[in-house]
């Protein structure tokens, strides 16, 4: 999928599903900027003027308009670009969350042994 992403100079994502969408994961990994509705949680994801827009569910006109202010500017559109690049191998690197999540389970555990010593 990179190869198609990184032909891309945007991507838009009108998704209603509940959940973290991973093709904006997938997308700002490659360093696009996302433009997506705004709704549950789509805001884990996408940082609304920093890494692409998120634009209200019942607006369409929003979301038209904030692709066409990205496809119009190109410095705001390539800096999006990087900084959803580094926003996904910062915060959703599966490496280091694995690690986070072992650290949290070792020191649950540990935890629970000495409830019971």
């Amino acid at each position: 999928m990179p190869e198609y992403y990184s032909a891309s100079d945007l991507f838009g994502f009108l998704g209603k599903g509940r959940g973290i969408s991973i093709t904006s994961l997938e997308a700002q990994a490659c360093g696009l900027p996302v433009i997506a509705l705004d709704w549950t949680d789509t805001a884990e994801v996408v940082k609304s003027g920093k890494t692409g827009f998120l634009t209200p569910p019942i607006k369409e006109e929003y979301f038209v308009q904030a692709m066409l202010r990205i496809t119009k500017q190109d410095e705001l559109r390539k800096s999006m670009g990087r900084e959803a690049g580094n926003w996904i191998a910062n915060n959703f690197d599966i490496a280091k969350n694995c690690s986070e999540i072992i650290k949290l389970a070792e020191k649950a555990a540990k935890k629970r042994q000495a409830k019971f010593k």
